[in-house]
């Protein structure tokens, strides 16, 4: 089968061609690449007939209002938003059109608050949150569901500024069955730390390195000694050195 690429490149809007709706007409369109344009770029909803694609990776888009009911994606594996601008019903239609997604990354989108997700196939998520410029931008995600999680349970990498106990917690009743959590270089309280410790009961994998609170004290230790990595590093107390229990 033949395999076809699209990728729209950084320029400005008033000097990017125009994509003729029959540009890739009866062919199988299988990626689509947006690198990084240089102010927000409209997705076209035409976009939305390519059921071929496997994988697509948008940086500075706004998604169509139209994805809230017209997105179908069987093929999807792999989803890569990041600095996207969409609602949460866009987002949550468009995710609702791909079953069999397996990647899922939403690296600061905005407008979108809540997130609700069902599925049988999601094996990895990332999530990249940020307090700053929310003003402007809009505000970004802060609640997230997940259900019918994979038996084989989830990956979840989070980049924030700040994680507290009830940051944890809703990371907890979201994904109780978390088998790897990154939180790398993040501002977080001991008592986050805990939480995931004791919730998170099919958790194997916990990164935490570069955390600036704190140090590591002997109860966490002993908690964590159930996992088969616990990878930590305290800025308060070990500077740029790692420690990595049980690897």
């Amino acid at each position: 089968m033949d395999r076809y690429s699209l990728s729209l490149l950084a320029q400005p809007l008033a000097l990017r061609p125009a994509l003729p709706p029959r540009l890739l007409a009866g062919r199988r369109l299988q990626e689509l690449l947006v690198p990084l344009p240089s102010e927000p770029l409209p997705l076209l909803p035409s976009l939305l007939a390519y059921r071929s694609l496997c994988s697509a990776d948008l940086t500075n888009c706004r998604l169509p209002a139209v994805a809230a009911g017209a997105s179908s994606f069987p093929h999807l594996h792999e989803l890569t938003l990041r600095y996207a601008f969409a609602s949460s019903p866009v987002l949550h239609g468009l995710l609702t059109g791909c079953p069999a997604l397996a990647s899922l990354s939403l690296e600061r989108v905005f407008g979108c608050r809540s997130l609700y997700v069902r599925t049988r196939t999601l094996c990895n998520l990332t999530v990249s949150v940020s307090l700053r410029r929310r003003e402007e931008l809009g505000e970004e995600l802060q609640d997230l569901v997940v259900e019918d999680q994979p038996i084989n349970g989830l990956q979840l990498s989070v980049f924030a500024l700040y994680v507290d106990e009830e940051m944890a917690s809703i990371i907890c009743n979201s994904l109780p069955r978390l088998k790897k959590l990154e939180i790398p270089n993040s501002n977080m309280s001991c008592a986050a730390i805990i939480r995931f410790l004791d919730c998170l009961e099919e958790l194997e994998y916990l990164d935490i390195s570069g955390y600036e609170t704190s140090a590591i004290s002997s109860a966490m230790l002993r908690k964590a000694s159930r996992l088969n990595i616990f990878i930590w590093n305290s800025k308060f107390e070990l500077g740029e050195f790692m420690d990595c229990s049980n690897c």
